[in-house]
């Protein structure tokens, strides 16, 4: 009972924050206001979300397959897609949504398709690579916009926006020593081997020695698949950007470029924090990123709503994808 109580009090330590934060936010921003905002949504302007979305969908699967064409084998888009979504769907109910659902990306390539777990292994994490190298950029753009224009659109402190900025050297490095044929992950992982001589690290050595060199040999025989690899990256980004104006603009509000890609840079960092689904922060951000911008909180509110709502559905449908993957 003792072993129980206490899981429970660590689960609160991430609820509590979250329902303050939703409550200082709907206390600050009337509920009929919000309303009247997202009531005057027309079909043709839901469709259109729902258009642009799918079609967010289909660039960040096509990444993935052609990573995973040449590495090893040929799988569907649909199939991709609803691997996809399965691990969306549980990065996003679970605390900090940029990970947790990979493995399950993972155990589907290998349970369903055979592929060697070093394979599949090698090309999510190449795929997410190239992606966290794609969002740390748009970051570091968005921190710059930011700065250059003042807008003070997440109410921290300057300091801690340049984090992500730093954050981008990560990947960007991690990135160019497999090009080179160096393996940085397996090279640690090594060292707490001898470390800790145990069968369980030498097998996770020897997983992350074999997928780091599938990853190097594609870098440095294939280069033009991690170009156009990242060429998609930059149109999904392009894509998200229009995605979150159109949002912005069907809930009332008419920005320019700048201050669209200064708000979306404060909900992103929202869901950096570790909160399951972003649940407080992301409202904040956007209900703080509206009036840093001189123009209706309810606006934000309205529109991290209506972001909420997309990635619920999406979340749920890919779980239930999910589900029905692992039991056919």
């Amino acid at each position: 009972m003792q072993k129980r109580g206490n899981q429970r009090w660590w689960i609160w330590l991430f609820w509590i924050p979250a329902i303050f934060l939703i409550w200082l936010v709907f206390k600050q921003v009337p509920l009929n206001q919000v309303w009247k905002i997202l009531s005057r949504l027309s079909a043709w302007q839901i469709i259109l979300l729902i258009c642009v979305n799918l079609g967010l969908l289909w660039a960040f699967s096509r990444r993935w397959w052609l990573i995973l064409q040449h590495l090893c084998c040929q799988i569907s888009w649909s199939q991709l897609s609803a691997y996809r979504l399965a691990s969306f769907g549980i990065s996003y109910f679970t605390p900090g949504p940029q990970f947790g659902g990979e493995p399950v990306q993972v155990l589907l390539l290998t349970r369903r398709h055979k592929i060697p777990l070093s394979t599949a292994l090698s090309s999510v994490f190449t795929d997410r690579l190239i992606e966290l190298l794609a969002n740390f950029t748009f970051l570091a753009i968005g921190i710059a916009t930011i700065l250059t224009y003042g807008h003070q659109v997440s109410g921290l402190d300057m300091g801690n926006l340049l984090i992500p900025a730093g954050l981008l050297v990560f990947p960007i490095l991690h990135l160019v020593l497999l090009w080179l044929g160096i393996t940085p992950a397996s090279l640690l992982v090594g060292r707490i081997q001898r470390l800790l001589p145990h069968k369980l690290f030498q097998q996770i050595y020897l997983l992350i020695l074999r997928s780091e060199q599938e990853i190097s040999t594609l870098c440095r025989n294939k280069p033009g698949v991690v170009i156009r690899s990242i060429w998609i990256s930059g149109i999904v980004w392009v894509m998200m950007i229009g995605e979150y104006w159109l949002t912005l603009w069907f809930s009332g509000g008419n920005f320019n470029l700048a201050q669209v890609v200064s708000a979306l840079t404060a909900a992103r960092l929202a869901y950096l924090l570790p909160v399951p689904a972003g649940l407080g922060t992301l409202e904040t951000s956007q209900v703080l990123a509206m009036q840093a911008l001189g123009a209706d909180p309810a606006i934000g509110l309205a529109a991290s709503l209506l972001i909420r709502a997309r990635d619920i559905s999406l979340g749920l449908l890919g779980l239930w994808l999910g589900s029905r993957a692992f039991h056919t």
